[in-house]
């Protein structure tokens, strides 16, 4: 695959992951219990992980 094809995938699962870290986020909320802070949990997570994914390709250590 070339390095467009790569980059459109990628851009497509982060969207994906995206919504589905945002799901999680919001339907934790609507209930009050361990398991939906739990869920909200990892939600937040996988959004703090696809930042950093992010982040990451903008602060190599090689571009410097």
């Amino acid at each position: 695959m070339n390095e467009y094809r790569m980059r459109r995938w990628e851009g497509i699962l982060s969207a994906l992951w995206f919504i589905f870290c945002m799901w999680l986020i919001i339907n934790g909320q609507r209930e009050i219990s361990w398991f939906s802070l739990l869920n909200m949990l990892l939600g937040v997570g996988g959004l703090l992980v696809l930042l950093f994914l992010y982040n990451m390709r903008f602060n190599r250590v090689d571009k410097h």
